[in-house]
């Protein structure tokens, strides 16, 4: 399954009500990321003068190889069943789409869209079991193709994280795009529409880079107040605007990305413990998956202000500090930041 990987429930607990912030961070290149959540509902307005439009678009850094990952949700109000997915059109030489790797996740809008929908596409990322096995696509010169799509019911959320790598035989120019349709017999690929408007403040955008590493932190045993909340989940954003314009929006949750940090354990408490590492949502209901050291990946359950996740457990010495490499991807509809921090046992 490819979100098969166990959860760790929150329990009720006080967490330190001071922190510090992490917000320094540096790329990790290799993978560019694209995130269309914006418009997050889709209306049947936007389909007044179109039957089809395009919800975001990127043009393909004319390179000769470039790896994608790609974050799509999106809310279907229009009373009727739609249709959205991506589709890559090349102005250029042929183009080959290969590697292609997706999960998709679909729930009831105003249900438990963290827990039915984002949870499972954060643990198949993060735990590397996204569905691979999809056929290589061969788009033409001045041709467009789809890689994938995906029907969408009224009153429905569909959340979808995809990996592909588009190469040429020369320097590539081309798109891809997001495309709906109003209804699910229309043909994706043989719309190419402008971007339609933003909506309120939903991310959307593309990036470069699709991980980063987050400067280290220290949690001190000794200190039962200190908490640290990540920059991957605050101001100014991992991945931010870029644009004065109003056709991208910052995306502060990372949302399909993949945060990586440091944290150091030092237990001053002066007598031999048990470090537990807590993780603490700051800014409302947060769910994802996270990797704690040589630990398997772990879905984490939705968790709220007063609760909190036990994430590893140390056995630490007097004096012994342990440095530990966590990963952490946020789920679909997650609100942030999040923290850390030590409680002794």
């Amino acid at each position: 399954m490819p979100c098969s990987q166990v959860n760790l429930g929150a329990v009720t607990m006080s967490a330190p009500a001071e922190y510090s912030t992490s917000f320094g961070y540096t790329p990790i290149s290799g993978t560019r990321l694209y995130v269309c959540d914006n418009p997050e509902p889709l209306i049947s307005n936007y389909f007044t003068n179109a039957s089809m439009i395009t919800l975001w678009e990127d043009q393909v850094p004319a390179t000769l190889k470039v790896k994608y990952r790609v974050f799509m949700w999106h809310h279907n109000e229009t009373g009727n069943q739609i249709k959205y997915g991506l589709t890559v059109g090349s102005a250029g030489s042929p183009i080959t789409v290969s590697e292609i790797k997706f999960e998709t996740a679909v729930t009831t809008n105003g249900g438990d869209i963290l827990t039915n929908a984002g949870q499972c596409l954060a643990k198949a990322l993060l735990g590397k079991t996204l569905t691979s096995g999809t056929a290589d696509i061969s788009v033409p010169t001045n041709g467009v193709r789809t890689v994938k799509e995906f029907t969408l019911e009224k009153n429905e959320v569909r959340g979808v994280i995809m990996e592909f790598t588009l190469t040429s035989a020369n320097l590539m120019v081309a798109k891809i795009r997001t495309v709906a349709a109003k209804n699910a017999a229309q043909v994706l690929n043989t719309h190419q529409g402008p971007v339609i408007g933003t909506v309120l403040t939903h991310p959307r955008g593309t990036w470069n880079y699709a991980d980063v590493q987050g400067d280290n932190f220290t949690l001190s045993l000794g200190s039962s107040n200190v908490s640290n909340s990540v920059g991957i989940l605050g101001t100014p954003a991992v991945f931010p605007e870029y644009s004065s314009n109003d056709t991208v929006y910052p995306n502060p949750g990372s949302y399909g990305g993949i945060y990586n940090v440091n944290i150091t354990i030092t237990n001053t408490s002066g007598r031999a413990q048990t470090a537990n590492l807590y993780l603490n949502p700051r800014g409302g209901l947060y769910a994802g998956a996270i990797k704690v050291g040589s630990n398997a990946v772990n879905g984490i359950n939705k968790v709220k202000a007063g609760e909190a996740v036990k994430v590893g457990a140390f056995s630490l010495a007097i004096g012994q500090s342990i440095t530990v490499p966590v990963q952490l991807t946020t789920a679909g509809g997650s609100s942030t930041p999040i923290g850390f921090f030590v409680r002794g046992l």
